[in-house]
């Protein structure tokens, strides 16, 4: 499984052009599920400092999307 977390918000960035040509050699090697997550459009609340803020499941207090990111990082093989 492989994450590709994006976060330009331009479509067709030159980030994404270099991403996408790694991803097309990466699925010749084999069928692989990947997702992209677009973080521009997602809700990620800024945090200067928050001491001892996580907690047993190591999310943030502060319940936005970042949480529902966090979630997958131990599902994937390989974080893009």
């Amino acid at each position: 499984k492989i994450l590709v977390l994006n976060g330009s918000p331009k479509k067709k960035s030159d980030t994404m052009v270099l991403t996408n040509a790694f991803l097309r050699g990466i699925k010749k090697n084999g069928s692989h599920e990947i997702s992209v997550m677009n973080i521009f459009e997602m809700k990620i609340s800024l945090v200067v400092v928050v001491l001892g803020a996580a907690g047993e499941n190591k999310h943030c207090v502060i319940d936005d999307d970042q949480n529902r990111i966090l979630d997958l990082y131990p599902e994937v093989d390989l974080i893009i």
